[in-house]
Parts: structure tokens; C-alpha cells; sequence
């Protein structure tokens, strides 16, 4: 498996509270070591990483409904997960679902989905099939199941993903001075779950 030590191409992302943050990896000059073919296989793996919705963007749209969220609904990822770009990424061939994190200054999320291709790239597999959020719930289930689990929410179009529909949650920290909360997003194609994304921003 390759070393990967850091980003070779800006990468900006946008947190809760709207600032833009570059990735402070970012970096003009490739680390030693760190080969053309690292920088391909990073690129690749970075433009194929699954995601139906935007951990932030229903919030910020007030599509929101509270729900008693925390860190712990973050998912676990592997110790052998294959890193690139700040993302820990392992992937369930067998069931083309991949389970990642990924974060950077004042946010980071998780992520459990059906990816709707295989990595371009070689990377850490594992058996995802009993993979759950506290609550219970695991891809495949129905929007009612997870208003069972987490309370009442609107099943809004994705803001990002034509086709797909969402529950968004969310869970404000209380913190003086900050805007930080927890979120979750549950994502659907055809009332099938397809997609969880928990995360954490200010």
C-alpha cells in the first residue's frame, strides 16, 4: 500500500458557518517519496469518492429537524483504511458499499454508501454488512424507519443529487460564541437508504 503523506492539489471546502477553508495539506511541491503514481492514484480515487449530498447544505436551507445527535453517531473506520486526500476510505466489494471519513479545520463527516461504481483504484476492503448507526439503522432501510429512529423530518430533494431524497437532522452543541452542531443526513433513491453521512462542524 502506498505511503500517502499529503495533498497535491488545493482542495477547499465550506463549513457550517459558510467559511471557506483550503485543505492546510495543500501543498505546490510533491513530499519526498511521493511518486507520479501516487499523485494519479490520489486524483482518481479522490474524483471517483461517492456522495449524494452536501453534510452541511440542508442545514444552511433550514431543512433541517433536531434530533438528540452526538459524536457517537459517527462510524468507526478500520485502523488499515486506505488514506488519500484526508479521506480514510475502506470498501465493501462484495456489496459495492464504501464506509469512509473524511475532514479537515472545523468539520469532518462519515460516510456509509452504496457506491455506485468500484474504485478506480486498489484499496483496503472489509465486510460491511453489520454496519449500523446507534439507532439501528443500516442501508436498505425506509425513510419510516428512520422517522421511527430520529423524529419527524421533511424528505426534501438532495441538494446536490437530482433523484435522490433526504432526512436531515441536526443537533446544535451549545457552544458560547460558536455555531457548532452535530449532523446527519439520511439519503434515498426509490424509499431505499442509500446513503448515511454523519459529521461534526462549527
Amino acid at each position: 500500500m502506498f505511503a500517502l503523506l499529503a495533498v497535491l492539489f488545493v482542495r477547499s471546502v465550506t463549513s457550517a458557518s459558510g467559511e471557506t477553508i483550503s485543505d492546510p495539506l495543500a501543498t505546490p511541491s510533491p513530499p519526498t517519496g511521493y511518486s507520479a503514481l501516487d499523485r494519479a492514484r490520489d486524483e482518481a480515487l479522490a474524483a471517483w469518492l461517492p456522495r449524494g449530498e452536501d453534510i452541511f447544505e440542508p442545514w444552511r436551507r433550514h431543512l433541517t429537524a433536531q434530533s438528540p445527535l452526538g459524536s457517537n453517531e459517527m462510524f468507526s473506520i478500520p485502523n488499515n483504511a486506505t488514506l488519500f486526500v484526508r479521506v480514510r476510505l475502506v470498501y465493501d466489494a462484495d456489496r459495492g458499499v464504501a464506509l469512509y471519513y473524511q475532514g479537515c479545520c472545523a468539520w469532518q463527516e462519515t460516510v456509509l454508501m452504496i457506491a455506485p461504481k468500484p474504485p478506480p483504484q486498489p484499496v483496503q476492503v472489509a465486510n460491511l454488512r453489520a454496519v449500523r448507526t446507534p439507532r439501528g439503522i443500516g442501508l436498505g432501510a425506509s425513510p419510516a424507519a428512520v422517522v421511527r429512529a430520529y423524529g419527524p423530518a421533511r424528505l426534501h430533494a438532495s441538494t446536490t443529487t437530482a433523484g435522490l431524497r433526504v432526512l436531515s437532522y441536526y443537533r446544535d452543541q451549545h457552544v458560547p460564541g460558536s455555531g457548532c452542531g452535530w449532523f446527519e443526513n439520511f439519503v434515498f433513491r426509490a424509499n431505499r437508504l442509500v446513503e448515511i453521512q454523519s459529521g461534526h462542524g462549527c
